[in-house]
């Protein structure tokens, strides 16, 4: 499930942040600040997520600081779906 959960968050954040031209190449290592997030864009992203997976995010998990990586959202959504 990883792979396809990884690959759509990949799109999302391909369709929604400066990364469209570097999408092929998006590491699950990368820092989300690789893409423009800050906690703004990061509440975003969240509610993109939530409607992709069709989940919402726990309210102790709406911290920036929780997810500095896009594995560290991968490894939260897996957990959720």
């Amino acid at each position: 499930m990883s792979e396809m959960v990884e690959t759509r968050l990949k799109k999302v954040i391909k369709e929604n942040y400066k990364a469209s031209d570097i999408a092929d190449n998006i590491r699950v290592d990368e820092t989300l600040a690789t893409f423009g997030l800050n906690s703004v864009e990061f509440v975003k992203l969240v509610v993109m997520l939530e409607n992709e997976f069709g989940f919402e995010f726990d309210n102790e998990h709406l911290d920036f600081a929780k997810f500095s990586t896009i594995r560290d959202i991968v490894d939260y959504v897996e957990s959720k779906i």
